[in-house]
Order: C-alpha cells, then structure tokens, then sequence
C-alpha cells in the first residue's frame, strides 16, 4: 500500500448517531489535553472505541463472543443508523469522515467530504487510520490508543517499520514479520517437530518403495522357482489324463456288459413274472367255476335280512298276542267266577218285609201302638231296601254278563290275530330257509349269523371275480411287454444274451479306479491352478520393479531437493533476522534513552534499570539480573508501559504529532505517582491533542 507523507493532525468534533449505549451524541474537541469525565457505565470505552473505529473501522472476525467481536459489542440496542462522523485538521486542510456499519463488513460505507470545499474528497480512502499514522490497526492500538489496564506494546511489521523509519529506505521491510512466518511455514512444510514433514514423509514413502522394490523382487526369484514346478507339474496332469482315460475306456466296456447281463436278467424276470401271473389266474378261474353261481346279490341280501329282521319283529308280535289272549282269558274266567258265586239276598229282606208288619199287627192286638207302628215303618224300610237291592242285583248280573260277552269276543279276536301271525311267521320262516338253505327254520339270530355268513361268501366271490379280471388284464400287458421286450433287441445285444461275458472285471472294480485316477488328477490341476495363480501374483509384482525403480529414484530427487530447499530457507531466515536485529537496533538507544527519562519523572528521578529488547519486551534488574515484568506489582508494570508508549511514541512520530487516546489508563496507580504521570501528560499536551478518559476526581 503507498502512504502518503505524516501530517500533523487533530479531532475538531465528533457525531454519533449510534454506537453501543451512546446515541445521538455530539461533541467539541479542544486541542492539548481534553478530559472527559463522567461515570463508570455512562460510555467512555464505547466513545474511545468509536474514534478508533471512524480511522479503521470494526475489525473482521467470525467470533462469537461479544467481548472479541466489536461489531456485535456495539451494535446499537434501539436500532437506526450504527456509526456517525468525525472532523478532522491536517495541515492546511479540514475534512469530514463518515462512517457506518452494518451486521456484515460488506454493508460498511465511507465517505470523505473536504469542508473547506464541500465537496468529496480522494485524498484518504476507507483506510484512513493507516494513512494519516503511517501504522495499521494492531499497532495503532498499541502505541496511540492507551486502553485501561492493558498497555503492553507487541512489535509487529507496522510498528517496526515505523519506529525504524525504513518503510521508504528499503521498501518492503514492514513485511519482516510475515515473510519470516512465510518462511517459517514453509520450512514447517518440510521439517516439523517429531519427525514430521514432507522430508520425512518423502523418506518413509522412499524407505516403503524400497521395501516394495525388495519384495517384487523376491517375487521375481520365487516366480521363476514356480515356473520350474509348473512345467514339470503339468506332465504329471496329462499322463494322469491320459491314465483316467483309458481306464474310463475300460469301465464303458464293463459298463456295456454289465448292462447286457442286467437286460437279461430283466428278460427273465418278466418272462418268469408273466407265467406265475398265469398259474395265478387259471387257480382264480378254478375258484370262480368251483363257486359256479352261488354268489348272491347285494339286493337279494338286503330282502332276507330285511326279512330276518320282520320275522323277528312277529316272533315279537306273536308274543304279546299271546299275552293278550292269555290276559283276555283270564279276564273271562274271573267274569264267570264272579258270576257263579253270587248270592241272592232278596230272601231276607222278604221275610223281615212280611214278619215286621206281622209283630206290628201283633201289637196293635195287644194295644202296643207304638211299637206296632215302629215294627210297620221298619217292615216298610226293609221293603224299600230289599226293592233297592233286587235292583241292585239285577243290574250287576247285566253288567257281568255284558263283560263275559265283550271277554269272549277278545278272546276270539287275539286267537285270529294270533294265528295271522303264526301264519305271517311260517311263510318268512320258509323263504328264509329256502334263501339260506337251511332244513328247518331256527332262531333268528342263527338266520343272522348265517346271513352274514352268505354275505361274507358272496363279497369274497365277486372280490375274486374282480381280482380275477383285474389279474386277467395284467397278464395281457405283462405278455404284451415281454413281447415288447424281446422285439427291442438289437442284434449285439441278442449276441451279447447268448455270451454276457463272464470274464470281463467287476464295473465298481473300474469305477474305484476310476475315481482314485479322477481324484489324483483334480488334485493335480488344483494344484496347477494354485501354482499358475501364485505365478500370476508374482509376475504382477514383477512387472512393478521398473515403475518402482523409477519412483524411487523420483523420490530421491525430491528428497535431495526438499532438503537442499529447507537448508536454503532455513539460511535465508537467519540472514533475515540477523538483518532486522541490525535493523532494530537504530532505535533501541533513543528508545532505552527516552524510556529512562520518563522513568526518571514517573519515579520522582529514582533510575530503574531496565532493558527493552528488539521485541519491545521489558526486563528490570533486581538482585543483578533481569527479570521479567511479571515479577513486578501491577501499579509497577502499569507506570513502565506508560513509560515505554511514551518513548515509542518519541521514536514513532519525529515531527507529527498524532492524536493520543486513553482510556482511564492509571487505575493501578497509587496517588503520588497517578500525578506525576498527569503531569508528564499535561507536559506532553503541548506536542500533541489528547483525549483522556477518566471517572476519577482530581
């Protein structure tokens, strides 16, 4: 980036329109030392950090944490425009820069207006803070900008190229830093700690090639070890083929043999199957003719069970007719008994009806009155009952007589029915007989016996008629497929049926052997095939020796090459920093000079021995060493970095004096030395405008 010339400069006013906490905010900035004091809380790091924002604007970064992303930190809570403006006198000339922000770098806007023109101005760019300091952001905030507690200053290529003056003497020495980490980089490229890098990874990838080269050609020996093998490997297979097949010429002849002499004992197996079949089917015809016709129908069987069992039912009937009639029998004896023994009882009341009025006439006679009327009134009551009785009588002889007559005709009617049924009885009795040809009839569970009997004879002869019909249909085929048989001979096979050859060898003889030939020679191409795949992987690795020959000496060309590199890189780095030490050193003794004289003031004109090295780091001697500022108290290691910014700023700026910030920088300060250290300020706020932060009184 080119630079234009230092300037002299100072802030006239700012605007904020919203930045953080602050919020339409304007204000008049006099020249020298301008306090600001107010409150903790009320802005003074908010405004601090807008000034150094409207010079180089919100840094970029992808963190997240408000405390290391600006753009986040102050983005404004109540929303509106995020940024302001800021006047500005260099030299001769007044501008205006105004600058806003957005949530992404991209949406920044700058602008630059010369007031004494109104009109945009070219002279500085959005890089504004880099141009009129001649440093960037880092070391800006790290010689300019006092933040509280944290004044340590860390070199960087901006602020080295400033302090040493040299950004013009030799162009590119602000860039020390990053050319030395660019060869530093490179130089980890090749070397890095723990035996890393690509030298060492081109020496293990060289060491693995060789060890492949050796082992291909291992590979290589051993292929032509197994060539020798296979060669002889594979005239073993063909006289082992050459065996199995002639032994397999054997077994086809003992098989062809063996299948005649199976084909005749075939022949003769049918031949002697078909005559058993027809001594079989002439015993079934002798059976069939010696039963002749006696087999009975299924039909005819039915009806003489069906008899049997109504036979049965009137043997039933005919005993219970013969119960009634016995009963009815009996019936008319009792009727007839009764008949016979009654006894007529109209003599008594006869006598006692004509004795009664007798005795009563009697009394009368006799002047018995009373007694004479009783003896009629009971003559009269003995008449009336005899009547009664004689009535009585008569009827009962009625009803005996009517009950005689019906007996006598039950009687007669169970005899008729009776002999109906014996009648029924004797005619079944002889069919059954005459159907089961028995002699004489019997119990109806002998019919039973015999009829299943007859039925058992009867099925057992239709079965054999079947059988004898079925068998009669085998034998026709059986003779039809010997016939077959002996007409699909051909003539070797007839010749062979006369000579079956009896001495030829057993096939399962054959068949081992055979199988034992077979097996050795599966065994022997399985074994060919194995050698030939081994052979294959062999001179597939071979065929890698030349590829490997050549990578190997690649490899060795990069080695020799990365290493000669690395030593190159390793020698330009220690010229480089033996350049920038020669360098530094024009401003260490002002520095040095200047930082004891600050001391000096600070300490109330007590010398502090300290040394600042190259590196802008700070050591004090105690006890006749140099220590390092982490030994010191905090309010000690706050009034040397105040010291030491103070020089920096002497060998930084010879004749431009920039504009300082600082933000309540002597918090760790005790009394005596917070005032001298304001006084050394107000000393310095003749040079340069100040702006100083503070929410302490006094």
């Amino acid at each position: 980036m080119h630079w234009r010339e230092r300037n002299k400069m100072r802030i006239l006013r700012l605007h904020i329109e919203n930045f953080g906490t602050l919020h339409d905010y304007d204000l008049e900035l006099q020249d020298g030392l301008h306090v600001i004091h107010e409150e903790n809380g009320w802005g003074k790091s908010t405004l601090a950090a807008f000034i150094k924002a409207m010079f180089y604007g919100l840094p970029r970064t992808a963190k997240r944490s408000l405390a290391e992303n600006d753009r986040k930190h102050y983005l404004p809570w109540q929303g509106g425009a995020f940024g302001g403006s800021l006047e500005f006198q260099t030299e001769d000339r007044t501008y205006r820069a105004e600058r806003f922000f957005g949530a992404k770098e991209r949406e920044d806007t700058f602008e630059l207006y010369d007031l004494e023109t109104g009109l945009v101005s070219l002279d500085y760019s959005e890089h504004l803070g880099e141009e009129l300091f001649l440093v960037d952001r880092a070391a800006f905030e790290r010689s300019c900008f006092f933040r509280q507690q944290d004044y340590a200053v860390i070199m960087n290529d901006s602020l080295n190229a400033g302090l040493t003056h040299a950004e013009q003497e030799i162009g590119d020495a602000g860039n020390y830093e990053q050319a030395v980490a660019s060869l530093e980089n490179r130089m980890k490229y090749y070397r890095k700690i723990g035996n890393r890098g690509q030298i060492a990874k081109l020496e293990e990838e060289r060491r693995q090639v060789r060890e492949e080269l050796s082992a291909c050609r291992s590979q290589e020996n051993a292929m032509e070890e197994e060539n020798g093998r296979l060669l002889l490997l594979r005239q073993s297979t063909e006289k082992a083929a050459s065996t199995a097949e002639e032994t397999e010429k054997a077994l086809r002849t003992a098989q062809e043999h063996a299948q005649t002499r199976a084909k005749k004992a075939q022949y003769d197996l049918l031949k002697n199957q078909v005559k058993e079949q027809q001594a079989e089917l002439r015993q079934m015809a002798a059976l069939l003719e010696e039963g002749g016709n006696s087999a009975r129908g299924e039909e005819e069987l039915d009806r003489c069970r069906e008899r049997i069992y109504q036979l049965d039912a009137l043997k039933q009937k005919e005993e219970e007719a013969k119960k009634q009639a016995a009963e009815a029998v009996s019936r008319l004896g009792d009727a007839e008994d009764e008949k016979n023994d009654r006894s007529f009882p109209g003599m008594f009341f006869g006598i006692a009806a004509v004795l009664l009025p007798v005795m009563g006439v009697f009394c009368l006679f006799r002047k018995a009155a009373a007694a004479g009327i009783v003896f009629w009134a009971a003559g009269a009551m003995i008449a009336f009952l005899g009547f009664w009785t004689m009535r009585r009588y008569r009827r009962q002889g009625e009803q005996l007589d009517l009950q005689i007559e019906e007996s006598s005709q039950e009687v007669r009617r169970t005899d008729r029915a009776l002999r109906e049924i014996q009648k029924k009885q004797e005619t079944l009795e002889k069919k059954i007989c005459e159907f089961l040809a028995l002699s004489h009839p019997v119990k109806t569970a002998e019919m039973e016996v015999r009829w299943k009997q007859e039925r058992k004879k009867s099925r057992e002869q239709r079965e054999l008629k079947q059988k004898y019909e079925s068998r009669k249909t085998e034998v026709s085929r059986s003779i039809e497929l010997l016939r077959r048989y002996e007409e699909g001979f051909s003539q070797e096979e007839r010749r062979r049926l006369s000579d079956p050859g009896e001495g030829v060898p057993d096939v399962q003889v054959w068949k081992r052997k055979l199988e034992e030939q077979r097996k050795r020679l599966d065994e022997l191409k399985k074994e060919e095939r194995e050698l030939a795949y081994r052979i294959t992987g062999f001179q597939e690795e071979a065929e890698r020796i030349p590829e490997l020959q050549e990578r190997e000496t690649e490899l060795s060309e990069k080695l020799s090459d990365a290493v000669r590199e690395h030593a190159l890189l390793e020698q330009t780095v220690r010229y480089l920093k033996m350049a920038r030490e020669q360098l530094s050193s024009r401003y260490l003794y002002e520095l040095q000079n200047r930082m004891e004289e600050y001391l000096s003031k600070l300490e109330s004109g007590e010398t502090l021995p300290v040394l600042v090295d190259v590196s802008l780091q700070l050591k004090v001697q105690e006890a006749g060493a140099y220590r390092s500022l982490d030994y010191q108290s905090a309010g000690r290691q706050d009034l040397l970095r105040f010291a030491e910014r103070l020089a920096v700023l002497d060998v930084l700026y010879k004749e431009e004096q920039p504009v300082l910030i600082l933000d309540d920088p002597f918090v760790n300060l005790d009394t005596a030395r917070r005032r001298r250290a304001l006084e050394l300020l107000k000393e310095h706020a003749g040079r340069r405008q100040m702006i100083y932060f503070t929410c302490q009184d006094g």
